[in-house]
């Protein structure tokens, strides 16, 4: 079965030959965007999973109960499921929660399609994280089971805490339902002002990088600038400069002894703004 692939993304193929670390950890932050982690699924190739439930792998249901679908009933966008945000007449939904950057811009791109054969045929669906939403649709009227025309979405919010909830709920009141799959979320690396012409962050050395990691910094003007480096959970596992600069580039660098494989995010701050970027450190 001929599946679609549009506006997935090449980050994590870029990487595809580092063996220590999944090239899916790299380039989404959401566990089992798929949905093909989860419950054994029955013959039919359809199972409802009642609101609270979290049998897929980093997900858990919200509202109403959903179904989890395998493409021997219905195509799907990815893999062998994907999701349906209707089991009943009532709008059901999904949650996942992950570690995000604070006053940092996150891109939400996933894939969506609808039920055929049912009315209304054009399926509605919300995503929200960080207190912002943004409403999607799809038009399902020519929609067959073998041939249901998934199309891709894209959205961007901007992290306002340490950990971030996004949401995928429908907006139907019928057993119409929007259909989801393919979610992926991955850092944007921007900042909470305008930004500023000399205001930069970049990585002096090659990623995935071996021990030491270059950074490079510049400041617009002089004045106090933070940079530190966080593990994937978040969690701050290096100050590698903490003072007042002059305006211009610095150079800094932070050894990464005794820090494990995985990946790391560097982030900057100077004043109201903020700058990050994401590596990976191999052993």
């Amino acid at each position: 079965m001929r599946k679609s692939i549009a506006c997935c993304f090449a980050i994590a193929a870029a990487f595809g030959w580092v063996t220590a670390i999944p090239p899916a950890t790299f380039a989404n932050l959401v566990a089992n965007g798929g949905f093909e982690s989860g419950p054994t699924m029955p013959p039919s190739g359809e199972m409802q999973l009642p609101a609270g439930s979290t049998a897929m792998t980093g997900w858990q249901v919200t509202r109403a109960p959903v179904n989890l679908v395998l493409d021997v009933y219905w195509e799907s966008a990815e893999g062998v499921r994907s999701l349906a945000l209707n089991a009943t007449s009532t709008a059901g939904g999904v949650t996942q929660t992950f570690a995000t950057v604070p006053g940092v811009a996150y891109k939400v791109d996933f894939m969506i399609s609808g039920e055929p054969f049912t009315t209304p045929t054009l399926k509605r669906l919300r995503v929200t994280a960080a207190g912002q939403q943004a409403d999607f649709s799809f038009d399902s009227a020519n929609n067959w089971h073998w041939a249901m025309g998934w199309t891709p979405c894209t959205w961007s919010f901007t992290a306002n805490s340490p950990a971030t909830a996004i949401e995928f709920f429908s907006l139907m009141t019928s057993a119409s339902s929007p259909l989801i799959d393919d979610v992926k979320v991955d850092l944007v690396t921007t900042d909470v002002a305008e930004r500023a012409p000399a205001l930069a962050l970049s990585l002096s050395s090659p990623t995935p990088a071996r021990d030491a990691v270059n950074i490079a910094f510049s400041l617009p003007e002089a004045g106090r600038a933070l940079l530190v480096v966080a593990d994937v959970a978040g969690r701050r596992i290096a100050t590698v400069a903490d003072g007042s600069f002059s305006p211009g580039p610095h150079p800094a660098r932070w050894s990464a002894a005794g820090a494990p494989p995985g990946v790391y995010t560097v982030t900057l701050r100077a004043g109201e703004r903020t700058l990050a970027r994401r590596f990976v450190l191999l052993r």
